[in-house]
């Protein structure tokens, strides 16, 4: 997560050079927000497939 972070603060500043383009710490926030949700979203699936993988194996036993 902390990548994310550092990763949106990084491109906030370089959209600073970028003529036409507005730079806002809402957008940070935003951007943070989205790669947390991502991450649960993915640490769900994974417990999902493995929770599945092994109902599979008891069943097969």
């Amino acid at each position: 997560m902390k990548i994310c972070v550092g990763y949106a603060f990084s491109d906030k500043i370089h959209q600073l050079v970028v003529p036409g383009i507005g730079v806002q710490l809402s957008d940070v926030i935003i951007d943070s927000y989205g790669a947390g949700v991502g991450m649960l979203l993915q640490t769900l699936f994974v417990a999902f497939r493995s929770n599945r993988n092994k109902n599979k194996d008891v069943e097969n036993s």
